[in-house]
């Protein structure tokens, strides 16, 4: 029982992105202030692959007399999953995939056909179970936060601070049934 796939139309899919962003700023002649977000929705062309990102930032500064101040502080959470390499990678095992591999069988462990017992493995993988099979799921988190004071002395002598935090989260989670 032979299959007749065509790997590339089951590896690859029309696919779009969103993304949406929002500014507000502001200020007037002591001040101003800047508010920001955005969001991004991207489905990858491979299937098994894609993200989701989302982040805001805000920025002030306020001048008075000899004293100025400033911060920003901004973040940013990036979630997705990644396609699988396994060997030369996707690419290569769409285009040498033989198309007499099953895409599904439930019989197998997963539900996917593939590995007809006489071939090398190259020609016999099944390009759809290697992109969907392990879950290679991923977050990202970014935050950063920054402050700054500057103090005139006098017109030549200016002495000025800046304060700064950063924190990355990274979280990948690979599972292989």
């Amino acid at each position: 029982v032979y299959a007749n796939v065509n790997w590339q139309d089951e590896m690859f899919r029309n696919t779009g992105a969103q993304q949406h962003s929002i500014l507000i700023t502001g200020g007037g002649k002591n001040s101003n202030m800047s508010v920001s977000s955005n969001y991004t929705d991207q489905k990858g062309t491979l299937i098994g692959s894609g993200f989701k990102k989302g982040g805001f930032r805000f920025t002030s500064d306020l001048t008075k007399n000899w004293l100025k101040l400033g911060q920003s502080i901004s973040y940013t959470k990036r979630d997705g999953s990644s396609f699988n390499s396994v060997g030369y990678g996707q690419m290569y095992d769409v285009i040498s995939a033989i198309p007499h591999v099953q895409i599904y069988n439930p019989n197998n462990d997963g539900g996917y056909g593939g590995y007809i017992n006489d071939m090398p493995e190259g020609i016999r993988a099944n390009p759809v179970a290697r992109a969907l099979l392990p879950n290679t799921d991923f977050s990202n988190e970014y935050l950063s936060v920054n402050g700054n004071a500057e103090v005139t002395f006098t017109k030549n002598l200016k002495y000025k601070f800046n304060l700064g935090f950063q924190s990355d989260n990274l979280y990948n989670f690979n599972f292989t049934p």
